[in-house]
């Protein structure tokens, strides 16, 4: 089972990664793909995730708390790591690589996929409540140490329309309600979430660069061993040091090791952060993190 969660993530980003160095995937090719995970396969993975389960089932607070004590203390070390970094660009967009994660077109398709119904359902509601929190920090961060201008509201309205974080609300107000679907359109839905995974994937390893990495080396490894090791073994410690149960504990584990987020690149380059160094930060803490999340799977199997 292991083996095949693995392979099947090597298959995807692989497959992502050549069609776009054969031009099978062009950069409009890749915006439309990530488009339709973002808008509608994500969506539907979501819903179908969580609203057929008890609130019970889906909300873990102890998660939830452990899981913001990570980040914050990943931030802060973040902080203390890169200190001595001049270039404000490259400092801001480096802490904020270092705890902001690619939950949704990583994590919750991967959770699902390895954990099930239920671990996908408490990454849904993770990936969520994790996307106000991080947004407003990452944005609050960059405004602030490169000093531009840049206004928290807008931002603020971006994530109240965020098509996950809609279906997140509706799939727990179902669940709330106990509203039954019909057969067909339940599986209908479950079909789209089901194209998440490969939709979501192909696009990250489609968005791969590697040009110029060892320029900055040393700042990429630190962000990479801070996001993939660090914070996955601090969220080990803390959620056992909170007794979380043991579903919890390995969907926040696995949440917590993902690589940084694709959407750090757009914040780079619209609130004064290194471009360059963005988008070789995501791209080898992705590919490293193939192999970490494959000792994690065998780990938390």
């Amino acid at each position: 089972m292991i083996g095949r969660i693995i392979f099947v993530i090597f298959a995807l980003l692989g497959a992502g990664f050549v069609s776009r160095k054969v031009s099978l995937l062009t950069s409009g090719r890749v915006d439309i793909l990530n488009k339709l995970a973002f808008y509608v396969a994500l969506p539907a993975l979501v819903f179908h995730s969580i609203y057929r389960l008890s609130l019970g089932e889906i909300f873990s607070p102890l998660l939830v708390m452990g899981f913001l004590i990570v980040v914050f203390s990943t931030s802060g070390l973040g902080w203390f790591t890169f200190r001595k970094v001049e270039s404000a660009p490259k400092k801001s967009i480096s802490i904020v690589q270092s705890y902001h994660g690619n939950l949704g077109y990583m994590g919750l398709p991967i959770v699902t996929f390895a954990l099930g119904e239920i671990g996908g359902a408490k990454a849904s509601f993770l990936l969520g409540f994790s996307t106000i929190v991080q947004i407003l920090l990452t944005v609050s961060l960059l405004v602030n140490m490169n000093q531009i201008g840049g206004e928290l509201r807008g931002e603020i309205k971006k994530v109240a329309f965020n098509p996950v974080l809609l279906a997140l609300v509706t799939g727990l107000l179902f669940s709330y309600l106990n509203i039954s679907i019909w057969t067909g359109v339940e599986e209908i839905i479950s079909l789209i979430g089901k194209a998440a995974l490969p939709l979501a994937l192909i696009g990250v390893g489609a968005s791969i660069e590697l040009k110029g990495w060892s320029e900055d080396l040393k700042t990429i490894s630190s962000v990479t061993f801070l996001k993939i090791v660090f914070m996955p073994i601090l969220g080990f410690v803390i959620l056992t040091g909170l007794g979380v149960e043991t579903i919890s504990l390995k969907t926040g584990v696995l949440m917590l090791a993902m690589p940084p987020a694709a959407s750090t690149y757009i914040y780079a380059s619209e609130l004064g952060g290194d471009k360059r160094l963005a988008s070789l930060n995501i791209s080898i803490t992705t590919i490293a993190s193939l192999l970490t999340l494959s000792v994690l799977l065998v780990l938390l199997a």
